[in-house]
């Protein structure tokens, strides 16, 4: 129940959550049940993050002992364009004040570009980024440590 006497705002927020590991998806997960104190949230994920292909064998569920969870609805596959109109259409009807995506990697760009152009035109008013590994941590075309790069 948000705080009373607050003023409640209603986010849509995208990014990934259990069953998936690590510390984006931790953060995402707190960032939701912290701002669910005092807002409604609703809480989109992933179906899936990746195609095998790109990890072979290398994602996995958490493997945590004890699981954070947060309720959220598992809508987007980055593979599949359907699944990211159904996943406008939620955040439409839910009619957010702001849409708050996660970002840390290049591969996100299209499912990205297509929620947020949907939306520029029949949204949210705010669209948020909150972006993580602004350069990637093992290196990259745009990095200082990339080849050609003095």
């Amino acid at each position: 129940m948000p705080f009373k006497g607050f003023l409640l705002m209603r986010f849509s927020l995208i990014g990934p959550t259990y069953p998936y590991k690590g510390g984006i998806s931790h953060f995402t997960t707190l960032l939701v049940e912290h701002l669910r104190l005092k807002h409604e949230v609703l809480f989109i994920s992933f179906q899936r993050q990746y195609p095998q292909i790109l990890f072979p064998g290398k994602v996995g569920p958490d493997p945590s002992r004890h699981a954070l969870l947060a309720s959220c609805e598992y809508l987007l596959d980055p593979m599949n364009p359907m699944t990211w109109l159904n996943a406008y259409r939620r955040i439409r009807k839910s009619r957010p004040d702001a849409l708050i995506l996660q970002w840390w990697t290049p591969f996100w760009t299209p499912m990205l570009t297509v929620l947020t152009t949907l939306c520029k035109y029949g949204g949210p008013g705010r669209l948020l980024f909150l972006c993580h590994h602004i350069t990637p941590p093992d290196g990259g075309l745009l990095t200082e440590d990339s080849p050609g790069s003095s």
